[in-house]
């Protein structure tokens, strides 16, 4: 064991209701907001427990703040034949991203991280990046859903991811992924933490707090705990490097070129701590970065190879488009009825022809 340390923590073996994690934290900012006189309190049970057990956003989030989602039931909820349109898209999208690449990549990452010592390092690396990529189609692919079906009912949720593989570093990674998690440890952890006009020592330990219980969030694992650590470490790296470096300009390196170095490094680092979020226990994590740096194994990559060539193009075509084409193309798709057809007829055999429709629940169900 780690240190002498178990997998899992102590006498935390729980059987906890679906959704109870997103729950508490709405729960949670409502009261405080409340105590802040930020709101008012809810008068309509009804209203109040539509926030609290709205269906679409109940497994994985996002975590709706009560200001923005109360205000919303005051209102007539108003559905028109754009906005379903709109969250039939949303939800086409999801069901691919679920369907076609997390769920597709589901088995051979579950073959390789259930015998790590029988593969070689290319297979747990593929299988890393495999997971990387597993996770976040899974978990934006039930928040498309979910805000796809509340477009439908005239229901604005809140957006909770912004292309996190586009990140220039691990601060700008959770700016774009999760952002309503991010958002509430930054409001209710770490403001009140640190305060507005802290000193370095105290905003860096701060830091540090919030992503030790953003990984203990997660679960009752010694690995989340630790994955969390890291990406409070790299963020702290961060703030001192650019304190450091705050009044020099480097101009030898073309902008564009350090931006892509800048995503790529970040890209490879969050997906090395993807195993420590994907192994069992400490132990586990610690055997697959030392079998990373050997040869001897099984490569077995057949299928992976396959999975990986076609989950990669299809995930960058969408990634890239959104991220740098994306006025262009709702620029261009509103002037073309042919464009809309065709993506949405694309997408729909993509999901009928290479879904797995065999595949698990959602990976953040379980959170």
């Amino acid at each position: 064991m780690f240190v002498g340390w178990p997998g899992h923590l102590n006498n935390l073996n729980i059987i906890a209701p679906i959704g109870l994690s997103f729950l508490t934290f709405q729960a949670i900012s409502y009261l405080i907001d409340i105590k802040r006189e930020a709101i008012e309190p809810e008068k309509n049970f009804f209203h109040l427990t539509i926030y609290f057990l709205y269906f679409p956003k109940i497994l994985a989030g996002p975590i709706e703040r009560a200001n923005t989602f109360l205000s919303q039931l005051k209102q007539p909820l108003k559905a028109c034949p754009s906005t379903i349109k709109d969250g039939l898209k949303l939800c086409l999208l999801g069901f691919f991203k679920k369907l076609v690449i997390a769920d597709r990549l589901t088995e051979y990452v579950n073959k390789v991280y259930d015998a790590p010592d029988y593969f070689s390092s290319q297979a747990l690396i593929a299988a890393t990046i495999f997971f990387t990529i597993q996770l976040y189609c899974d978990f934006s692919g039930y928040c498309d859903i979910g805000m796809g079906i509340s477009k439908m009912l005239g229901i604005k949720l809140t957006k909770n991811f912004n292309h996190p593989f586009f990140a220039e570093s691990f601060t700008d990674f959770w700016k774009r992924w999760h952002i309503t998690l991010s958002s509430w440890l930054r409001d209710y952890v770490f403001l009140p933490l640190c305060g507005r006009r802290a000193k370095h020592i105290k905003i860096y330990r701060s830091i540090i707090i919030v992503f030790a219980i953003s990984g203990l969030w997660h679960g009752a694992n010694w690995t989340f705990i630790v994955w969390g650590l890291l990406h409070g470490v790299f963020i702290v790296i961060e703030n001192i490097i650019k304190r450091i470096f705050k009044n020099h300009e480097f101009n030898l390196i073309p902008q564009q070129l350090v931006i892509s170095l800048k995503i790529v490094l970040t890209f490879f680092l969050v997906t090395a701590t993807r195993v420590f979020f994907r192994a069992k226990n400490i132990d586990e994590a610690l055997y697959i970065f030392k079998r990373m740096f050997t040869i001897a194994g099984n490569f077995d990559f057949s299928e992976g190879r396959f999975l990986f060539f076609l989950a990669i193009i299809m995930l960058l075509i969408y990634e890239i488009t959104a991220e740098y084409f994306s006025k262009k193309l709702i620029s261009l798709s509103n002037n073309s009825r042919l464009l809309k057809l065709g993506f949405t007829v694309t997408i729909i055999a993509l999901i009928i022809l290479l879904g797995e429709f065999n595949g698990g629940r959602f990976i953040y169900a379980r959170f």
